[in-house]
């Protein structure tokens, strides 16, 4: 299948038990896709830690953050870093204090986020939302 990238939002308005219910998500996405690499990339308003895992690696996950959430500075450091993935999944509750006034998801056309950002749609990675 490729490499996947896989975004867990580590925020304070995820607890333990969105994270073990993100933990199971991606364990499934493992063992059915079975993607060559799955990236994970722990996020609130930055990114707070990246662990890489092999294909019949089982995944544990080790979350950074607690702060705020801000979902374009993901996209910027995946940009950044040359990443293109096979596809991104972020799993959020999509609890977001720092929208514009008057902002809010949109889908196929791409998202207008956090003070006017834009994340952009690239056909070489769609992205996935995964919320609860």
């Amino acid at each position: 299948m490729g490499d996947v990238v896989i975004v867990v939002d580590t925020s304070g308005s995820i607890g333990s038990k969105e994270l073990e219910q993100f933990a199971g998500e991606i364990n499934a996405i493992g063992s059915e896709a079975q993607p060559e690499s799955i990236r994970v990339i722990y996020c609130d308003a930055v990114v707070q830690g990246v662990e890489e895992f092999g294909p019949s690696e089982e995944i544990e996950l080790s979350p950074k953050g607690g702060g705020g959430t801000d979902f374009v500075p993901l996209f910027n450091w995946v940009e950044g870093n040359g990443i293109e993935p096979k596809c991104l999944i972020y799993l959020t509750d999509l609890c977001c204090n720092s929208f514009s006034s008057g902002s809010r998801l949109r889908g196929a056309m791409g998202h207008r986020l956090a003070q006017g950002g834009t994340i952009r749609r690239n056909a070489a990675h769609p992205h996935r939302w995964l919320t609860g």
